[in-house]
């Protein structure tokens, strides 16, 4: 939700978001890295889970694995020392320094900023402020101005500065000519005039040569304005076909829709819950977090099971990405959307 609400103000091109923007088959870890190595502001995501996240293949914590992208990307940043500004979302607070790896201990060093479900549209459009950027802001000079400006000064310098300097070399040759003509031949020696009409031979061929550089300038000018209007053209068929395939799955999360009892299938026996594969969940509720010990690898289905035990349980949410459960002990209103990352569920009758 934070990403999308960025990109309503600024350029796809100029905000990267770790677990959704790398291209299938490259290597992540030189995606990242680069990433990082170009970017002006990190905005470090923490919710409440974040410092206990564990990874199911070792059973150990997340943050202890020095190759894990997380704290690979937080350190690069603290490295070039550039903007690192911890996020805390739904209430989650910043760790004890004791809890973090040294060599990221310097986010706590960092002024952070809040971000509530609740007031998700004031709560981001403060961050967006504080920060500068989007369209917004062009007099601060916003980060999604800057690629743009490099590439429009080119193209403005060539359209307006090549032709004017041809036609004043031109005139300035001219010039040049017409008053060698207009002295009197009386005047001039036959030696003169021989060195006279050379002077005016190399003048103009000075001349036309400056004049074929300016046209070949302006030739390179328009074919570069040309392959800009192409990848412009390519990026807006891009954007039409994610459009276009965002539909497709809005329609197949209208399948599996909880008002549609037909389609729902039960993830455990008693008390049976209406399934959501690949669909997160947004309550307006009493939410509780990680509901087992510390240390559970929390599945799908143990997260059903944690909501089935427990009477008060009216909904649950399992993060595939993060291994994090979230149970929900009453709802005032909800609503979905497809994404990969998550399996959710609500009780049936409810």
């Amino acid at each position: 939700m934070i990403y999308e609400a960025f990109l309503r103000g600024m350029s796809r091109e100029n905000i990267f978001m770790d677990v959704d923007s790398i291209p299938l088959g490259v290597n992540f870890v030189k995606v990242l890295e680069g990433w990082v190595d170009q970017c002006e502001v990190l905005l470090v995501l923490i919710g409440a889970g974040w410092i206990n996240s564990i990874d199911p293949k070792t059973g150990k914590r997340r943050l202890d694995n020095q190759k894990d992208y997380v704290r690979v990307e937080v350190r690069g940043a603290l490295t070039r020392d550039i903007a690192v500004v911890p996020v805390l979302l739904d209430g989650a607070e910043l760790p004890d320094e004791a809890e973090l790896p040294d060599d990221i201990k310097g986010l706590l060093n960092r002024n952070a900023e809040f971000v509530e479900y609740r007031t998700f549209d004031a709560d981001v459009q403060r961050l967006i402020k504080k920060l500068g950027v989007g369209r917004s802001t062009e007099v601060q000079g916003g980060i999604s101005d800057k690629p743009r400006a490099k590439k429009m000064i080119n193209r403005d310098w060539a359209k307006h500065w090549v032709t004017p300097m041809a036609i004043a070399t031109v005139l300035l040759a001219a010039a040049v000519i017409g008053i060698l003509v207009s002295w009197t031949p009386g005047l001039l020696s036959f030696r003169k005039a021989e060195v006279t009409t050379n002077a005016i031979d190399n003048t103009r061929q000075a001349a036309e040569a400056k004049l074929a550089d300016a046209d070949k300038a302006l030739k390179a000018a328009q074919a570069q304005a040309a392959d800009a209007d192409k990848g412009r053209r390519a990026a807006e068929a891009q954007a039409a076909d994610a459009q276009k395939a965002r539909q497709i799955a809005e329609a197949k999360l209208a399948d599996v829709n909880p008002s549609q009892p037909a389609n729902v299938q039960a993830t455990v026996a008693s008390p049976r819950f209406g399934q959501l594969r690949n669909t997160q969940i947004f309550v307006e509720g009493d939410l509780v977090v990680n509901p087992g010990p510390r240390g559970t690898a929390y599945s799908n289905d143990l997260c059903a099971q944690f909501c089935a035990n427990d009477t008060a349980c009216k909904a649950y949410s399992f993060n595939k990405s993060y291994q994090t459960c979230s149970i929900w002990h009453s709802i005032r209103s909800y609503t979905t959307n497809a994404n990969l990352n998550y399996d959710s569920g609500i009780r049936l009758g409810d």
